[in-house]
């Protein structure tokens, strides 16, 4: 169940856009990881670009149920060397990392601080 934190309550209309777009910004990273000749990239968070398909998978699954992950399960990924900063750099798609980090932080924000 969400809960709201002190001064960031959830709106629930805003938080259902939100919902849709996280949806489609971590499906465009997932779609740029997948990529068959990323297969054997890594980062020092992921193994492999499959270890990394499968939590962007789950995060996904939790996303389409209605619900939001831990926050910090979420902004990690977009964090300066985070994982999906790193295997951008390592697979040559820092471009569209940057775009899809700036789509993230603009739909985080209208989330406000949440928590689970």
């Amino acid at each position: 169940m969400l809960r709201p934190m002190p001064g960031g309550g959830l709106d629930p209309s805003r938080t259902e856009v939100a919902l849709v777009e996280l949806i489609a910004i971590l499906s465009e990273a997932r779609g740029l990881l997948a990529r068959e000749e990323h297969a054997t990239a890594r980062s020092s968070w992921w193994s492999n670009a499959a270890e990394g398909l499968r939590e962007l998978d789950g995060l996904m699954a939790i996303l389409r149920s209605g619900q939001l992950p831990r926050r910090l399960h979420l902004e990690v990924l977009f964090a300066p060397t985070g994982p999906l900063q790193e295997m951008s750099a390592a697979c040559g798609w820092g471009d569209a990392y940057l775009v899809l980090g700036a789509r993230f932080e603009a739909t985080m924000s209208k989330l406000g601080r949440f928590t689970r």
